[in-house]
């Protein structure tokens, strides 16, 4: 039957997307409709030599001169240890942090 032989067929981006097909994403995923994933994105710069993680590195020890070390291993998901070595390599002690947020409320 047709249907079986739809189920059984692999996904493939072919199959997927057509050239009719139109997409809000700037960059498409596979996923009808979605966007590429992250490590679909850094695959694609990959194949044009351009490596994402200096940037990467740059962007998180900006943020550890930002924010606490703790808000930033939440809101990024990193561990403590990651943030807070960012934190350092940003020139940043949050060590007095709980007791200036203290002081200023008072």
């Amino acid at each position: 039957m047709l249907i079986h032989r739809l189920a059984e067929t692999p996904l493939t981006r072919a199959r997927l997307v057509t050239s009719e097909t139109t997409s809000r994403w700037l960059f498409p995923g596979l996923t009808p409709g979605g966007p590429t994933t992250q490590t679909g994105f850094q695959d694609k710069l990959r194949d044009y030599n351009i490596d994402t993680r200096p940037a990467r590195n740059a962007a998180l020890i900006s943020l550890a001169g930002e924010l606490p070390s703790t808000v930033l291993a939440d809101v990024l998901g990193l561990s403590i240890t990651t943030a807070v070595q960012c934190a350092t390599l940003a020139g940043r002690d949050w060590a007095t942090y709980v007791a200036e947020r203290v002081s200023a409320d008072a």
